[in-house]
């Protein structure tokens, strides 16, 4: 390995996040390759094009290296999951080259960069926005298992990689960097039924809204509990339903399922039933004199949020759920309580309580 390698590599260690990143730096190998025109990476191997290297300042070396170690960090081979390769490596791109610009590095001519993408923006989020004619990054992630004859080296071993880092930076009194153990969680917690977890919030917040009080002149002696106008959690739930084209009908099966449950046995004052995609498409409200019958989908179109949130912000519901799969930009953070049912692998978002199908 070249002197020069070793430099760059030794930078690392003088970045805010060194203790994290150094931990990944010693965990990954280095190679030269001809067969690759710039950078990339696979699960455990960085591959440079010496040439390439060659031509570069030293701050663009440092910027290129901290790029592809914040590939591992961010776990983006392992939430590629389904996506196209091409595409998942632009959004990747985009989120990385953003946050090291903030910070003052040099990156090389080439490197993908929209100002447009800040830190709100999760690399699923940008991948969903991004336009069907691509840009072509000049250097970038190689995603992807990497294969040694028959052996794959598996994506588990890199999500431990990532976690004893955590670990490591925590013995030293290090900080944790933005997202990361948010990330790394997603693809460590155990699978549950969403619905029985949703139920039991539910109830939950039910249970907290219950006092006791008279509720009739009539019987001023006997004191019987009821849900607190006061507190209000369950006066009215809005719930409400993506019906975009990317929501299967079996997902809607199960929300018809979940929404009867809510009023039969939650039993809110109103349940309104909101769908929606790029706009709201349809309004029905359901209340003890009117009980929860199965919806009929209409919309199909594309997703967005806007109209969700402009929703609750008018109607201000006790609670919102909305169920969808986050295939569109984030939503603004709303004052009253809002329940997230992801259907999916898109990150969560960083407030409200989700839970995923």
């Amino acid at each position: 390995m070249s002197r020069e390698l070793d430099q760059v590599k030794a930078a690392a260690f003088l970045d805010s996040n060194a203790a994290f990143l150094g931990s990944i730096l010693c965990n990954i190998q280095f190679s030269w390759s001809s067969e690759i025109d710039t950078a990339g990476i696979n699960n455990k191997e960085l591959v440079w094009n010496k040439k390439w290297f060659d031509s570069l300042t030293k701050d663009e070396r440092i910027g290129v290296l901290l790029h592809e170690l914040w590939h591992y960090a961010r776990l983006h081979v392992v939430r590629q999951g389904s996506r196209e390769k091409d595409r998942w490596n632009v959004a990747c791109d985009l989120r990385i080259n953003f946050d090291l610009k903030k910070d003052g590095y040099t990156l090389p001519a080439g490197a993908l960069y929209d100002r447009k993408y800040t830190p709100e923006w999760s690399e699923e989020a940008i991948y969903n926005d991004l336009p069907e004619v691509l840009p072509i990054p000049t250097w970038g992630a190689v995603v992807g298992d990497m294969i040694q004859g028959d052996q794959i080296i598996g994506k588990q071993e890199l999500v431990n990689v990532v976690q004893n880092a955590i670990q490591q930076t925590k013995i030293l009194g290090g900080d944790i960097p933005g997202k990361i153990s948010k990330i790394v969680s997603e693809f460590l917690k155990p699978k549950l039924p969403w619905w029985r977890l949703l139920r039991n919030y539910l109830t939950e917040q039910m249970e907290t809204s219950w006092s006791w009080s008279r509720p009739n002149k009539r019987f001023s002696e006997v004191y019987l509990p009821h849900l607190s106008k006061d507190e209000g959690r369950l006066e009215h739930i809005a719930l409400f339903l993506d019906t975009s084209g990317s929501i299967e009908d079996q997902e809607v099966k199960q929300f018809n399922s979940e929404a009867k449950y809510i009023q039969e046995v939650l039993n809110p004052e109103k349940l309104t039933v909101i769908m929606f995609d790029t706009e709201i498409t349809k309004v029905l409200e359901f209340t003890e004199d009117k009980p929860y019958k199965d919806i009929v989908v209409v919309g199909r179109g594309g997703t967005s949020l806007e109209p969700v949130h402009d929703y609750i912000v008018k109607h201000k519901p006790s609670c919102s759920i909305i169920f969808s799969d986050l295939y569109c930009s984030p939503m603004d953070r709303v004052k009253t309580p809002v329940i997230w049912v992801i259907s999916g692998d898109h990150t969560a978002p960083s407030w409200g309580k989700a839970f995923r199908i």
